[in-house]
């Protein structure tokens, strides 16, 4: 909605349909801590990476209500708006909090994150990215528009998407490996147990022609004539022949022993006419060798498994898009395995195979090849404990360059107080610079908000609230008898005269009694422990309606009306009066005043302002009235004027650094902070400050997040 113009509010919609430059979604489902079973984080092409070599997740600040009740083991999932894939599967590693990393998916690491509410993650387990057409029907109902959909799981939603994701892993090696054996046509120069630095890339380039990276399939090796249903239903029938595989292992086709042995193996083209060893008729199966060679592939494949997710480990710690301390506990938990599988060699006694009725006779050409494969094993060995080492030394480097960027914050910290105590924009250095404000409902560029919110100006930080019963936008908030009165509002042409209070010892919030009329964009003022809910609309008329609700009488009563009706006006308690500036009648967008004062029981017209102004804000500084910003019926603009009661006269003031409207205007000490609104035709998280001696200047607040047409109480 624009400035009164009722057509405003569905543009304002329309604008939540964009595409918006940070991975940010509706606030929140409302999930309690024992329905939430995951959580879908949000990314983009320029944030996935630093999402995945830190192994941390973030959200706006807004998403706290239900980021904070994460808790470690809960399964994660990773969103990509670019490519609309899903990612995963990945669980929490701590609880979720806000400000993690203060810096995080921010440039050089020198602003404040814009995704405070953060959680530490690991990986459960690596899949192939779902498209949204696999994952959507399974939490179809989250979506609230086509392209958007809340990311809080329940417990239903939660298995079927581990199922989903399980049911095609990126690196499966058992079905891999059973299907190369199973080929003929096996290309014995593609050998994973190859020591040097292009076998991994010659075995992902034999099985099923593909390469891995650390979010799934690379979808530059895929064929460019297979769909993702097309790779799953492969998948699928891949891992069918795997078990029927296993199951046949006694009954393999008639073979010679060294084509046996050289496809599952791999090792070199000349091993596969090596061996000269015939087998007859009925004997030629490997269960009737003495020693057990059916028991040995058995052990072999385990070793092979393992040596190929060595490899894969290895390969991965120099993909920068793969988290180090994820590849290392790779690493070092093959260490042991690979010891284990090496003495289930020894124990297998392979060079004591020998055909039935026969003394037991070492075969060379197995022993050769075994000799190979250990040799290469030490090897393999041998480069793990250089790339131990390699890992442990950039570790160390991070956590000194993380030290020293803590020490480098507290420094900047420091000297930024000291430039606001200089400056003198908050005089009241007792009471004033530790002042909060209750930010409330809004919205935040792409829904409606239901969240309350206490932001710290001195510390630029947030914490989330119990939230409303329901999302609301053009409200109006009311502190009386310590409690916050919430009256009126709107969410998606949907208007209310409901009102809740929040108290803010308890945290909750009690309904009250209602207002005789639907409105939004109204003004609630307090007055002689009463409040006034002046003017606002209900999206087909525009109000000069006064209500007032007294809390011992507990009902709204009708009081004088204002002579103009005025949608987004602003307006302001001063010196026992209520004054009412600007708005929208419906049909023009105004730039008069009016006066009410409560001994007299009426409104008296005073002198007009120079511009139209809509959806602007009021503030007192100085015994003196601040109209600020606002929609002049064209435009959004910058300019503000001072209004002196005693002299009864208007005077332009320096403008602000950007024109903005449906924002807030609070007073902490000597200075006015004009935050969040709509700025350039979006929501905006810019915060800009205003004193008598140093004029309008811009500050580096980030904390609040993007937001516009919310209401703002100074606690």
């Amino acid at each position: 909605m624009g400035g009164g113009r009722k057509t405003k509010s569905y543009t304002l919609q329309e604008k939540s349909k964009r595409s918006w430059s940070v991975n940010c979604s509706i606030s929140t489902r409302n999930l309690g801590k024992a329905k939430l079973a995951g959580v879908i984080f949000g990314c983009k092409n320029n944030t996935i990476k630093e999402c995945i070599s830190k192994l941390l997740f973030g959200l706006p600040a807004t998403h706290i209500s239900y980021v904070k009740h994460i808790r470690p083991g809960l399964p994660l999932f990773l969103f990509n708006y670019n490519y609309r894939k899903l990612h995963g599967i990945f669980e929490a590693a701590s609880e979720g909090k806000m400000n993690i990393d203060p810096c995080g998916w921010t440039e050089n690491g020198s602003e404040c994150t814009p995704f405070p509410a953060q959680v530490r993650v690991r990986i459960q387990m690596q899949c192939q990215p779902l498209i949204e057409d696999l994952f959507g029907p399974i939490i179809i109902g989250n979506y609230y528009e086509s392209n958007h959909f809340w990311f809080e799981l329940d417990h239903s939603q939660t298995s079927k998407l581990i199922s989903m994701f399980a049911s095609s892993p990126v690196f499966a090696s058992n079905a891999l490996l059973n299907v190369e054996r199973a080929n003929l046509n096996v290309n014995p120069n593609s050998s994973i147990m190859r020591n040097s630095d292009h076998s991994m890339v010659h075995s992902k380039a034999h099985i099923g022609q593909c390469s891995f990276n650390a979010h799934g399939l690379d979808e530059k090796n895929r064929s460019p004539n297979i769909s993702d249903n097309e790779e799953a239903r492969r998948i699928g029938q891949a891992k069918e022949t795997c078990l029927a595989s296993k199951g046949q292992s006694s009954s393999l086709p008639q073979q010679k022993w060294s084509e046996l042995f050289a496809k599952t193996i791999n090792t070199d083209s000349t091993l596969a006419s090596s061996s000269s060893l015939e087998l007859d008729g009925e004997n030629d199966s490997l269960k009737d060798f003495v020693g057990g060679p059916g028991q040995f592939y058995e052990e072999f494949d385990g070793l092979k498994q393992h040596m190929e997710t060595l490899y894969f480990s290895l390969a991965i710690d120099n993909d920068p898009c793969f988290p180090q301390k994820a590849s290392m506990e790779v690493v070092s938990s093959k260490t042991n395995t690979l010891e284990e599988n090496i003495s289930l060699l020894d124990r297998a006694e392979i060079e004591n195979c020998s055909l039935p009725g026969e003394e037991s006779v070492p075969d060379a050409n197995s022993q050769s090849t075994m000799h190979k494969i250990l040799e290469e094993i030490c090897q393999l060995k041998l480069n793990q404990v250089k790339q131990d080492q390699k890992i442990r030394s950039l570790e160390e480097e991070l956590v000194e360059s993380r030290r020293v960027i803590k020490n480098l914050k507290q420094l900047l910290e420091i000297s930024e107080c000291s430039s606001c105590e200089q400056t003198d924009l908050v005089t009241d250095s007792e009471s004033s610079v530790e002042k909060s404000i209750l930010i409330i409902g809004g919205f935040d560029g792409l829904s409606h908000l239901s969240c309350v919110d206490c932001y710290c100006l001195s510390r630029d930080s947030l914490e989330s609230l119990c939230p409303m019963s329901c999302m609301r936008s053009y409200t109006s908030a009311v502190k009386l008898n310590d409690e916050i009165y919430v009256i009126g509002g709107e969410c998606r042409n949907l208007w209310y005269d409901t009102v809740e209070s929040y108290n803010l010892e308890n945290n909750q919030w009690v309904t009250r009694p209602s207002m005789n009329q639907k409105k939004g964009s109204l003004a609630g003022i307090y007055l002689n422990e009463k409040i006034f809910a002046i003017g606002g609309s209900n999206g087909a008329h525009c109000f000069s309606e006064v209500e007032v609700f007294d809390v011992n009488v507990g009902m709204w009563i009708l009081s004088q009306s204002m002579h103009d009706r005025r949608f987004s006006l602003a307006a302001a308690n001063f010196n026992g009066a209520i004054y009412a500036a600007g708005g929208y009648d419906g049909n023009d967008y105004l730039k008069s005043l009016e006066r009410y004062d409560p001994r007299q029981r009426s409104w008296e017209r005073l002198e007009s302002m120079y511009t139209k102004r809509s959806c602007h804000s009021l503030a007192v500084l100085d015994e003196k009235l601040y109209a600020i910003g606002g929609y002049d019926g064209e435009r959004m603009v910058s300019t503000v004027e001072i209004y002196d009661p005693r002299m009864n006269r208007w005077t332009m003031g320096e403008s602000m650094n950007n024109s903005r409207g449906y924002s807030a205007a609070v007073v902490i000490g000597n200075s006015i902070f004009a935050i969040g609104g709509l700025v350039e035709d979006n929501a905006s998280d810019k915060v800009e400050c205003y004193a008598e001696s140093q004029g309008w200047h811009s500050t580096n607040l980030k904390g609040l997040g993007k937001r516009c047409s919310f209401s703002a109480v100074v606690l």
